[in-house]
């Protein structure tokens, strides 16, 4: 499974990360807690931790994208102006 995340400005950036990162984070911290109350096993522990890793990972891919996209296009106009 692959969470998407679409950056397309500077709004994007700043609301939908952060929140995306204090609920993976929730996640996080709450995972030894129901292992232990809940009774959940390592198996599922494990299968969790490896979700919310892949949701980390896909949330820098998105940044690091976006930011590709904004050096990609600043370079592009640098290239215009020196043109014109």
């Amino acid at each position: 499974m692959q969470l998407t995340f679409d950056i397309a400005d500077e709004l994007d950036l700043t609301n939908e990360i952060p929140s995306t990162l204090n609920a993976i984070s929730a996640l996080v911290l709450a995972l030894p807690y129901f292992k232990k109350h809940a009774g959940i096993n390592d198996a599922t522990v494990m299968s969790a931790s490896y979700f919310l890793a892949g949701a980390i990972d896909d949330v820098a891919q998105a940044v690091r994208d976006y930011a590709d996209k904004k050096i990609s296009e600043q370079r592009e106009e640098l290239t215009q102006r020196r043109e014109q």
